[in-house]
């Protein structure tokens, strides 16, 4: 069968290698302009097909903490039971959704319930409307119940003992021991974590599997970071008055002690939330071709600052007496709106959608000439030219207005996930689509040379130093020192020479 590509004899390799951009440029857009269009639906989700979401989970995805969480999302005795909120994320981004029409959504399963673990998921799905068939978008968040960081919250407490350990049924005796805290070896919780993420990969297998619409996806969320570094918590001191002298004050120090935990303890459960962040989402990339997609909620906590004693408002509830202990901990309303909004634009970026992009036959009249490229880098779903003087040409990703190209950009475009970037005339980045995780946030300064990944930017300054901005979730942005002369990045890491 004839492949339509030049057949690659002795030495075709390096006559490919001969060959310049212009040349191979022109292979590629006489491909695009012969390609007969698909029909709508055929490879993507249709506007005007119907929708279908499923938000299964544990208490981080019920809503837990949230106003409304006792009253339930519906008026059944179950949503009661799970402490089900409307102002969760999974309502609050199925709105938005539906609202501005970006999916043609029939109906939403809210099936989330708090004390949820992994195996709970048959249960769940048991609930749901559509059980004997699938879904467009499934959203879900499981683990921590599974890996006990109940106890181990209680356990790290400085000022309660629990005899019984769960949120539900928790009987808290006011003690006093500066002294007590986090004793159960990190190890211990480490490996738990470790049998835990063959669990959830064999859920999202599960999922991606036989729950999936063929052009769904399976959204992990994971759990926020509860607290900040303990270098940014509030500063306090002692003041007094002091007689002929007037009012005295100490020298500020930082606090002790965040809701309960000590600082030593708070960078102890912060090195094993991290940990348990990084399990699911390997876990969750190494299943579905693609399909299963995570939802990193330590960055975005961590971007604004809103862990507990962190530098701006809190999007966690600390220590709550009354009306439930099952609060403790959770993300409140806020967080839930910080999550939902994220989600939004994730499944913007990633759920496969129809947007009746232009025929091939349009593109003919509008593409250039093969002698006027002087580069060309495509991506998930749309491509950029280099138009020499003329600029820079996008098409496809209609969904994050990356057609939309800037008017400063001139030159050197290089396409990510959902955002691309370019040079101006002065060689000043610039970038447009999503901002998500402040990868088209560009910083200042002279490029000549860039690298746009699935969640972050590289650049190559004048000097030869390496720039990047964007997400650092594997340190895909945390450049080495020293002198290069070219850059590249992909999904979660860079490579330079």
């Amino acid at each position: 069968m004839d492949s339509g590509l030049p057949a690659l004899g002795r030495g075709g390799c390096d006559s490919m290698r001969r060959k310049s951009v212009p040349a191979i440029a022109a292979f590629i857009l006489a491909s695009l302009v012969s390609t007969v269009q698909p029909e709508a639906g055929a490879q993507h989700i249709s506007q005007a097909d119907e929708a279908y979401w499923l938000a299964a989970g544990d208490s981080y995805s019920s809503g837990t903490g949230a106003i409304g969480d006792r009253v339930g999302y519906t008026s059944s005795q179950r949503s009661k039971d799970c402490w089900q909120s409307k102002y969760a994320y999974g309502p609050r981004a199925y709105a938005i959704l539906n609202e501005d029409g970006f999916l043609n959504l029939q109906s939403f399963d809210f099936v989330a319930c708090h004390g949820a673990h992994i195996d709970d998921w048959r249960e769940q799905w048991g609930w749901s409307q559509r059980r004997s068939t699938k879904y467009n978008v499934i959203t879900l968040s499981f683990g921590g119940n599974d890996v006990g960081f109940t106890k181990i919250l209680i356990d790290c407490l400085l000022l309660l003992e629990a005899p019984k350990i769960s949120w539900k049924s928790v009987v808290p005796v006011v003690s006093w021991d500066p002294f007590e805290g986090c004793e159960e070896p990190e190890s211990d919780i480490e490996d738990r974590i470790d049998s835990m993420g063959e669990e959830a990969r064999s859920l999202f297998e599960t999922v991606t599997t036989h729950h999936l619409t063929e052009y769904g996806r399976l959204y992990v969320v994971g759990y926020p970071q509860l607290f900040a570094p303990t270098g940014e918590w509030p500063k306090r001191r002692l003041c007094w008055n002091v007689p002929l002298f007037g009012r005295r004050c100490s020298s500020p120090w930082r606090r002790f002690y965040c809701a309960g935990i000590s600082r030593s303890d708070a960078t102890r459960l912060s090195r094993l939330a991290s940990y348990l962040t990084e399990t699911l989402r390997d876990k969750a990339n190494s299943v579905g071709n693609g399909r299963a997609v995570f939802l990193d909620t330590q960055e975005l906590y961590r971007d604004g600052k809103h862990e507990l004693c962190g530098m701006n408002s809190d999007w966690l509830n600390g220590i709550v007496i009354y009306p439930s202990w099952s609060r403790s901990f959770h993300p409140n309303t806020s967080g839930h709106r910080g999550i939902a909004s994220a989600l939004v634009e994730l499944i913007r970026e990633t759920l496969p959608m129809q947007s009746d992009p232009p025929r091939a036959t349009a593109l003919i009249d509008d593409l250039p000439e093969a002698s006027d490229i002087g580069s060309l880098s495509s991506s998930w779903d749309h491509v950029c030219l280099d138009l020499n003087s003329a600029g820079v040409l996008c098409w496809g990703g209609g969904a994050s207005d990356l057609m939309d190209v800037p008017p400063g950009a001139r030159e050197a475009p290089s396409a990510g996930a959902a955002h691309a970037c370019a040079v101006d005339g002065d060689g000043a980045v610039v970038c447009w689509g999503s901002g998500f995780l402040r990868q088209a946030d560009a910083p200042e300064g002279s490029f000549r040379a860039l690298a746009a990944g699935w969640d972050h930017t590289c650049g190559l300054d004048g000097a030869g130093a390496i720039q990047c901005w964007g997400s650092d979730a594997h340190g895909q942005s945390s450049a080495p020192s020293g002198r290069f002369t070219a850059v590249t990045s992909g999904n979660g890491h860079s490579c330079a020479l």
